[in-house]
């Protein structure tokens, strides 16, 4: 059971990704187009919103991924407990995920294109 939810976990992150670089593309070709630098910023909003989004899942997927090193390990003798606790404060294991690699290579790059479809547009 665990190991279907953190493949979905995985999906929702590409299918993430995938919007996010659709609604980018679509949203700064239009911003050039009708040469509305404003108009770039929408996209520079939703990379912002599906990268904080993103984060989420994978910080979820890190937590089930640990509870299933957990199940994985106990007596099979035993019920498995499945309670997914929260350890700690919110926010750190958070920034750890926004941090990631797979974040940051990702939005940070989209993010700095949208930046310059709007430096662009207001040149046109």
């Amino acid at each position: 059971m665990l190991q279907t939810v953190i493949g979905r976990m995985s999906n929702h992150s590409a299918t993430l990704k995938n919007y996010c670089i659709t609604l980018t593309t679509a949203v700064c070709g239009i911003a050039v187009t009708w040469k509305q630098p404003k108009a770039a910023l929408i996209a520079l909003f939703a990379v912002t919103i599906f990268g904080l989004l993103d984060a989420q899942y994978l910080r979820l997927e890190r937590r089930f991924r640990e509870e299933f090193d957990t199940v994985r390990k106990q007596d099979w003798g035993t019920r498995p407990d499945f309670a997914i606790n929260g350890k700690g404060p919110f926010w750190k294991p958070y920034l750890c995920a926004l941090t990631n690699w797979s974040i940051v290579l990702f939005y940070v790059p989209l993010a700095l294109i949208a930046c310059a479809v709007v430096y662009i547009a207001g040149k046109l």
